[in-house]
């Protein structure tokens, strides 16, 4: 994967050029500081330290070039799901230049080269202000409801509630083929999916349709022996609701 991090320190001085001046000098000038280090790590080949370079670089600064550098550190370091969440913010900035996006598009066909896809869904308005977490790290919101780039291999997506209740779910990603997981409203008598009571180990519940199979039994059998043309041929069971 060698050749990707080739946009260098000018590039990112030309970027900062043009940065919004309400970010603040001090904060562009660490950034740039952060990004070398990161670029010499990549020489190196020290993903780790490149990787956290550029994540600290993104602190002071938001940059598509940033982005794109710290994308190449984490394809390198098989974190092909956070990879691809980079690529695609590159990707949709229209600040991004063409020679950084063209780029991003080279790598992101990198990516998919490696990866599965992965859309996590969530429905519901009982579901407004959730996040959703991969292996506990949280994806950007703009990524939840589509397919998304994601490492093969068995993953937990976790959705927190505005309530912090919390829902998980395993997924099984395999290279080049999709996977889903889906969330809808909180599971009756428990809104973490898991940790609360279903209502089926509520007693009550149970002696209430215990109570109405045996009174549909006697209806049953008063009417047999009533004789056959006291019941209907379509003759419909009781549906229990609850």
């Amino acid at each position: 994967m060698r050749g990707f991090l080739s946009i260098t320190a000018i590039s990112l001085v030309c970027l900062v050029s043009t940065a919004h001046a309400q970010q603040g000098e001090e904060g562009r000038e660490q950034a740039r500081q952060l990004f070398l280090q990161g670029v010499e790590a990549s020489q190196d080949q020290d993903w780790e330290t490149a990787a956290s370079r550029f994540e600290q670089a993104l602190d002071h600064y938001r940059a598509p070039t940033i982005e794109y550098n710290l994308a190449s550190a984490y394809l390198e370091l098989g974190r092909i799901g956070e990879a691809g969440d980079l690529v695609a913010s590159v990707l949709a900035n229209p600040e991004t230049d063409e020679e950084t996006r063209a780029h991003a598009e080279e790598l992101d066909e990198h990516i998919a080269e490696q990866a599965g896809t992965l859309t996590v869904e969530v429905d519901g308005d009982a579901n407004a202000g959730a996040t959703v977490a991969i292996d506990g790290r949280e994806i950007p919101e703009e990524r939840v409801g589509v397919p998304r780039h994601e490492t093969p291999g068995t993953h937990t997506v976790t959705l927190t509630r505005a309530d912090a209740s919390t829902e998980e779910q395993t997924v099984v990603v395999t290279q080049g083929s999709p996977a889903r997981a889906t969330f809808g409203p909180p599971l009756l008598g428990g809104e973490d999916g898991g940790g609360g009571e279903s209502i089926f180990t509520d007693p009550v519940f149970w002696a209430v349709a215990g109570g109405a199979v045996l009174l549909t039994v006697i209806i049953i059998i008063a009417a047999a022996a009533s004789g056959p043309n006291e019941v209907g041929g379509d003759y419909d069971p009781a549906v229990l609701r609850f």
